[in-house]
């Protein structure tokens, strides 16, 4: 099966977005009359055996003294500004959890107030239809309808200068996964029937300049029931620059 790697990126007219490190921190004090908003959308997929606890203990010591909560299937932090995990290696503090795969690191340049979308996937090629006939003649014809399943990452960021210098965070992430891909007997010939998990977050936010959202999500089938490795999606949005 040919799987097609591909990098779908979105852009609204008045906001475009690249992947880039993120610039150095200027104050937060708009320039002109139209404000520029750079935010840094960093995600991650873990695969680990430790359950939602002890990530959670693991996070709340690199994320610093911010607000942190604990779900049942979540974390949700906000990051202060001299932590470990926005001044060191995030890729090296989150091996404590496990296997660090990246998925993007992408800075979203746009006007604010304006959304600006994101999307990392692939997709993947499939037999929709498969229709064997046999003519008169007893000569076999097999057809072939062909379709894609579109998996990964889907993101809206909207970030919104307030008056007092803070920003208001907006964020949307919806998650597509391929379970697997069924054969099913469908008339005289055959079909191909994907199963595809979704799943969606979405917060809000206010945060000063330096500091960043994580947020953490196992999969569905949650904490600490989880005995065999599994995967946990890190998710952290940062405030890059304002002018």
């Amino acid at each position: 099966m040919k799987i097609t790697r591909r990098l779908l990126v979105a852009a609204a007219s008045v906001a475009l977005a690249t992947s880039a490190v993120g610039a150095p921190l200027k104050p937060l004090t708009p320039t002109s009359n139209v404000v520029e908003t750079k935010t840094k959308v960093q995600i991650f997929t873990i695969e680990t055996g430790k359950g939602l606890d002890d990530v959670a203990s693991i996070l709340r010591a690199i994320s610093g003294n911010g607000v942190f909560r604990h779900g049942q299937t979540n974390v949700q932090a906000l990051v202060a500004k001299d932590s470990p995990l926005l001044e060191g290696d995030i890729r090296h503090l989150l091996g404590r959890i496990g296997k660090v795969s990246d998925v993007t690191d992408t800075l979203l340049v746009g006007k604010s107030g304006a959304s600006v979308p994101v999307a990392v996937g692939l997709e993947i090629p499939y037999v929709k239809e498969r229709i064997v006939e046999t003519d008169a003649q007893g000569k076999v014809r097999t057809t072939e309808k062909k379709d894609v399943i579109k998996t990964g990452f889907a993101v809206d960021v909207k970030s919104t200068l307030r008056k007092d210098g803070t920003i208001k965070l907006a964020f949307s992430q919806r998650v597509a996964t391929l379970i697997h891909l069924q054969k099913a007997d469908f008339g005289d010939g055959e079909i191909q029937l994907p199963r595809v998990r979704q799943t969606s977050i979405a917060f809000d936010a206010s945060v000063d300049a330096g500091q960043a959202v994580l947020y953490v999500q196992f999969d569905e089938n949650g904490g600490e029931r989880l005995l065999a490795p599994h995967n946990v999606v890190v998710t952290l949005v940062t405030p890059e620059d304002v002018r």
